[in-house]
């Protein structure tokens, strides 16, 4: 499960570096709730992640 984060991770990183992020709605916020949950996160701090990224 932690490759899986990993993995979402390195296309958050490539899409705020490139200055697009359209792929994220695609690749990563899909499946981004169920591998917060996974990793045992609160959804309140899961769904603060997110605000920050888009922001």
């Amino acid at each position: 499960m932690l490759e899986q984060a990993e993995i979402k991770l390195r296309y958050m990183t490539c899409a705020l570096l490139a200055e697009d992020v359209s792929a994220l709605d695609e690749l990563c916020l899909n499946g981004l709730k169920e591998t917060y949950t996974a990793l045992g996160v609160p959804p309140a701090l899961a769904i603060r992640a997110v605000q920050i990224m888009r922001a």
